[in-house]
C-alpha cells in the first residue's frame, strides 16, 4: 500500500491493474473514513455554513468523480475505481500534509473559529477542489499512457 509516492503507484497502476488484494486496502480505508466520519458529532451550533459545507462537499463528491471518470476516458476507460481509490488515498494524504499546517498557521494567527464560517467554508472549499483536480491530473497522466499503449 502507498502513502506518499504517487509516481511508484502511477507506474504500478500503468503496468496492470492491482490484484484485488492489492486494492482491499485502499477499499478498507475508504470505508473506515466513512464510517468514522459519520461519527463526528455535529457541533452544539449549526449554522448556514454548516449545511453550505454539506452542500459543496457532496455536489463537489458528484461533479468531481464524474470529472475523473471523463479523465479516465469515460465508459471506455480501464480501472477507474482501482485508480479513484489508489491514487485517491494518496493524493488525500499529500494535499492534507500541506493544508493542515497552513491552515494551523491560520489558526495560530487569526484564532480558531468556533464555529462554521465563512473562511473555514473557503478553505475547506478551496482544498476539496484542489483534492480533486491533483486526482485528474494523475489519472490523466496514466490514461495518456494507456492511450499510446493502444495505437
Amino acid at each position: 500500500m502507498y502513502f506518499w509516492r504517487i509516481e511508484e503507484l502511477k507506474s504500478k497502476l500503468r503496468a496492470a491493474p492491482l490484484s484485488e488484494r492489492e486494492l482491499l486496502p485502499y477499499f478498507l480505508i475508504f470505508l473506515l473514513a466513512s464510517e468514522f466520519a459519520s461519527l463526528i458529532p455535529s457541533p452544539p451550533t449549526t449554522n448556514f455554513w454548516d449545511y453550505a459545507n454539506v452542500l459543496y462537499g457532496a455536489t463537489l463528491t458528484f461533479l468531481g468523480t464524474l470529472y475523473v471518470y471523463r479523465l479516465n476516458s469515460g465508459n471506455d476507460g480501464n480501472y477507474f475505481l482501482q485508480r479513484y481509490l489508489a491514487l485517491g488515498w494518496v493524493i488525500t494524504i499529500r494535499v492534507l500534509a500541506v493544508a493542515s499546517p497552513i491552515y494551523l498557521v491560520f489558526c495560530i494567527f487569526f484564532g480558531c473559529p468556533e464555529e462554521s464560517n465563512g473562511f473555514a467554508f473557503s478553505y475547506l472549499a478551496l482544498v476539496e477542489l484542489i483534492l480533486y483536480q491533483r486526482m485528474g491530473k494523475h489519472i490523466r497522466d496514466i490514461n495518456v499512457i494507456d492511450d499510446q499503449g493502444k495505437s
